[in-house]
């Protein structure tokens, strides 16, 4: 028999799926890649939607109607995130997030606290929401507004501590502490929030102004600051934040070494790093109640410091607060 060449023609057919299986795998990859494109154009579409017109997509958002397919459910700052971040970054769609979260900040000012309707308590979480939103990407002029209209945004955000897991006053602060860098790129003093910082810090506690939960707030301020480049400077200040809630709330042991360890891991110095630094907050504590006491006088946890940090026994303190700033009050 002859041999024939084969014709290119006719080829063997391309293998398939060996059973269902295989067909059903195949079929949900298609499926899948399918759905993936569906999701990005809905998400493109709401961000440029954000980007046309901010305060409106945002409304929709915190009122739960916003059209994003797999995220409708996600809480309103997830949801934002990711698609603030699909494709990249965009600035014509940061103006649009700023300009929205500008004008429904104003809105929520001129109209909260006139609201008599019931439907007042459903609009508090969602502005909690917006603070969230706020706080995690940062819209620049929102934010400087926050800082240089401090004294009409803390007075309002003060009517709306409701309970220690609803308190906008809490975020708003907490969005201040973070937004601090672009507040000086503005031209606002590095340390003009320092006072209060430390003052949150003396006030958190069962004996003080605050929920205890301002303590973290309080550090988290002192912690970014925007003081340069020193790299010791940020973790001095904070020391004494730290200092005034252990002298003011008079914490129990195990309080105090659950703060003092979340303090340090907030850094990344050696143990040494902080002997001298935390004999120097201790003795000026100290120094400060005898002064107001009239006699030697410490604080409960002072002894615990010591040896925690490895101070030796009658050691003298530094003479010296290097980077400290002399308008920081006595403890």
């Amino acid at each position: 028999m002859a041999l024939t060449s084969p014709n290119p023609m006719h080829r063997a057919p391309a293998p398939g799926p060996r059973n269902s299986t295989e067909r059903d795998e195949m079929a949900l990859g298609k499926q899948t890649e399918s759905d993936d494109t569906y999701v990005r154009s809905v998400l493109r579409a709401w961000k440029a939607e954000l980007r046309d017109n901010g305060a409106s997509a945002l409304r929709d958002l915190l009122n739960r109607k916003a059209s994003l397919a797999s995220l409708s459910n996600a809480d309103p700052d997830d949801a934002l995130s990711v698609v603030f971040h699909l494709d990249g970054y965009d600035p014509e769609v940061a103006r649009g997030l700023d300009l929205g979260c500008a004008s429904l900040c104003d809105e929520y000012l001129t109209t909260l606290l006139r609201r008599k309707d019931e439907g007042v308590e459903f609009e508090i979480p969602r502005l909690r929401h917006l603070l969230i939103i706020i706080r995690r990407l940062l819209p620049e002029n929102t934010v400087v507004d926050f800082h240089r209209r401090f004294s009409l945004w803390n007075g309002f955000f003060e009517n709306f501590v409701v309970e220690p897991c609803l308190d906008l006053r809490r975020e708003y602060y907490t969005v201040l502490a973070f937004s601090q860098h672009i507040a000086a790129k503005h031209g606002l003093a590095p340390r003009k929030l320092m006072p209060l910082w430390l003052d949150v810090c003396g006030e958190s506690g069962d004996a003080g102004r605050y929920d205890r939960s301002y303590l973290r707030v309080g550090i988290l301020g002192l912690t970014r600051l925007p003081l340069g480049d020193d790299p010791y400077a940020t973790a001095d200040i904070a020391l004494q934040g730290l200092t005034r809630w252990a002298v003011a709330q008079r914490p129990s042991e195990e309080e105090f070494d659950t703060q003092w360890t979340l303090f340090k891991d907030k850094f990344t110095h050696d143990p040494e790093f902080w002997v001298n630094r935390v004999h120097q907050a201790i003795a000026e504590a100290e120094r400060n109640i005898s002064e107001r006491v009239g006699n030697e006088a410490t604080f409960p946890n002072a002894q615990w410091w010591r040896v925690d940090v490895g101070i030796p026994v009658g050691a003298r303190p530094p003479n010296c607060r290097e980077n400290v700033p002399s308008d920081v009050d006595p403890v």
